[in-house]
């Protein structure tokens, strides 16, 4: 019923905001917004060429400070902020059967939509 969409549509917005919240790799914060992701994902494919600065490349944190990222650890980067992105999916996709199968409103009103989220 409109309870049940009501509901996961609370926990799109939980997952989008998760998602959103950033990642940790080697003791340091990453952005992981649509930007960060696509950043993340161009740094990955790149890494995965010879064209990759030997330098290695210069990487704002989510604190606003910097690292150098050689390739191997672009990847393990975007290895991190992949399975950041997974784990948020994963939780979301077993809130929606559970909340779909809610038959009254009593039901939806016991549903914890804030349980069982990456991180708790």
């Amino acid at each position: 019923g409109g309870t049940a969409w009501n509901h996961v549509a609370m926990e799109q917005a939980i997952r989008d905001a998760g998602i959103r919240s950033g990642f940790t790799w080697n003791g340091h914060r990453f952005d992981s917004d649509m930007v960060a992701q696509q950043r993340i994902s161009g740094l990955a494919v790149l890494a995965s060429t010879p064209a990759y600065p030997a330098e290695g490349v210069s990487w704002r944190l989510a604190d606003n400070s910097w690292i150098t990222l050689d390739a191997t650890d672009a990847m393990s980067v975007f290895a991190a902020g992949a399975a950041h992105v997974k784990a948020w999916f994963a939780a979301f996709a077993a809130h929606e059967a559970p909340i779909l199968a809610l038959e009254t409103s009593q039901q939806a009103d016991q549903y914890d939509v804030e349980a069982n989220w990456p991180g708790q």
